[in-house]
């Protein structure tokens, strides 16, 4: 679709594209921006029935939301993208190991730091972290095409600090009042907006382990949950900017980020017909594996491209990361109980 506007402008940035003027009115067609928000991955496990402060992600979950955004633009190298990260719980290292692996798919992409929601804000409305105006001359030009969350989620947050031990999770987490502050003029009316979070479409925070309510003895009954999707923070994003937006009713998974179960089950079978390496997962499908001659050349060529996939990934500050990104999309999960997997589409109701 092609949108003029007019307005009085002297230079606009976009990307790669960059174009002057000299005090005049502009009358052009917009410019697309397609934007990335990445939350931090800092998520403190349980440890021997204790939680820890520091006992971090795990090294092969600590770039996941990394991960999927970087195979998101390896799929589409061709749009205009910005990657807006969360700093906090990434190093330096690791910022910048991301940065050189976007710019090797996308020549002069924008990356940009937020250390608090309002950056995030402020970026979607002005194409500025720093400047808190409804809107700006820039983003009067170039406006939002598609806008992605990958972060973790709760009911009615974005819960992009999600310690729950940090004085800092407040200032970081998108919330319905956060939402109430985007400009809907930031966005192209046919604009979209993906979150890839736990929950985001659900509006009732009682519904965690299953969707169907308990008796007075615990027993799950077939009564259902009122899942007050009207009042969830996706309807919330749809209604303030005027534009589509998906999200789930469940748990999002990332479980297939860097290898799916059933590879990794493959592997250890592999490993351990192959070279005797001792093996901890369980697949009665690849029993025949165990014997060394029941590999068969389908099998070899497999393992093989597989650990060709694992050798080019990197250690960066004790995690792992893949320059290549993802290698599977994010699903939606199992839990709550009851509840659809498939990413939910919220229209504006105000």
């Amino acid at each position: 679709m092609k949108v003029t506007s007019k307005v009085a402008i002297k230079q606009v940035t976009a990307g790669k594209a960059e174009e002057h003027y000299k005090d005049k009115i502009l009358s052009n067609p917009q410019l697309e921006e397609h934007i990335i928000v990445i939350g931090t991955q800092q998520f403190n496990h349980s440890l021997l029935g204790a939680i820890k402060r520091g006992f971090d992600a795990g090294p092969n979950g600590k770039f996941m939301f990394i991960h999927q955004a970087i195979r998101r633009i390896r799929l589409n190298p061709e749009l205009n993208w910005t990657v807006v990260i969360y700093k906090e719980g990434y190093t330096a290292n690791q910022i910048g190991a991301m940065s050189v692996a976007l710019a090797n798919i996308v020549n002069g992409i924008r990356v940009v730091q937020a250390a608090r929601r309002e950056h995030v804000i402020n970026y979607i409305n002005t194409q500025d972290g720093n400047n808190e105006a409804d809107t700006s001359d820039v983003r009067k030009i170039v406006k939002v095409k598609r806008l992605l969350f990958y972060c973790h989620g709760l009911v009615n947050r974005l819960a992009i600090g999600i310690t729950n031990l940090n004085t800092t999770d407040d200032m970081l987490d998108i919330t319905h009042n956060a939402v109430q502050q985007l400009n809907r003029d930031a966005f192209f009316p046919d604009a979209r907006i993906y979150c890839f979070s736990c929950r985001t479409g659900l509006g009732n925070p009682q519904i965690d382990t299953s969707v169907y309510k308990t008796d007075f003895w615990g027993k799950e009954t077939t009564e259902r949950h009122n899942l007050y999707s009207a009042q969830s923070l996706a309807q919330k994003f749809s209604d303030i900017t005027k534009v589509i937006t998906y999200a789930y009713l469940c748990r999002s998974d990332y479980e297939d980020t860097l290898f799916t179960p059933d590879e990794l089950d493959f592997k250890e079978y592999y490993r351990a017909g192959q070279f005797g390496v001792k093996r901890s997962r369980k697949n009665d499908g690849y029993n025949y594996l165990l014997k060394k001659e029941g590999a068969t050349e389908q099998d070899h060529k497999r393992y093989k491209m597989l650990e060709d996939v694992s050798n080019a990934r990197t250690i960066v500050d004790g995690a792992v990361f893949d320059p290549a990104g993802a290698r599977y999309n994010v699903k939606g999960g199992e839990s709550p109980k009851g509840l659809p997997r498939e990413m939910q589409t919220f229209s504006p109701l105000q």
